[in-house]
């Protein structure tokens, strides 16, 4: 697409496919974000609330969760770039 003058299509295209990838980390997210059996209200702008005591246990999870959702945002870059290096070079 890019050869023949496309760039508005390929572009397209390309955000698409971000999109696409960015429901699937927000699914793993939301996924991981149950799992780590987490309250919203524990939770505050990333970090654990100091309005609460936490307890060992929940401070690990939230360990967890932060971890797993690291992994999650390094690997949506990581294709991100990628995918714009394959169609561009």
């Amino acid at each position: 697409m890019l050869f023949k003058g496309n760039a508005e299509c390929l572009a397209t295209v390309l955000n698409y496919e971000r999109e696409c990838l960015k429901k699937y980390i927000s699914d793993e997210l939301s996924k991981a974000f149950a799992t780590s059996r987490l309250k919203t209200l524990d939770v505050v702008k990333g970090k654990l609330s100091a309005t609460t005591n936490h307890d060992r246990e929940t401070t690990r999870r939230f360990v967890d969760f932060i971890a797993k959702a690291t992994d999650l945002f390094e690997e949506y870059t990581r294709k991100i770039v990628q995918r714009y290096r394959d169609v561009l070079l």
